[in-house]
């Protein structure tokens, strides 16, 4: 993903939604594919007095069987 901010350092006050979903189902983790659906980074990039800042939140979730008993398991991460 690449964002253009060249309009946002010349511009105060402007800003640019953030919001895309990244693919790493096939990501291996030691012969696992534990992220089996896309990551969300929801944000923005604002131009305040000057100064550019850039606020994002991913959600991940991660699917794997327990070490100790085999059991399937699915946790989201903010």
């Amino acid at each position: 993903m690449v964002l253009d901010l060249r309009k946002l350092f010349l511009h105060d006050g402007e800003s640019q939604a953030v919001n895309c979903e990244f693919d790493f189902s096939d990501l291996d983790f030691f012969g696992s594919y534990p992220l089996k659906k896309p990551v969300k980074v929801k944000g923005k990039v604002e131009n305040r007095a000057g100064v550019v800042e850039i606020s994002v939140e991913c959600e991940v979730e991660y699917s794997a069987e327990c070490d100790r008993c085999q059991t399937p398991t699915v946790k989201t991460y903010n």
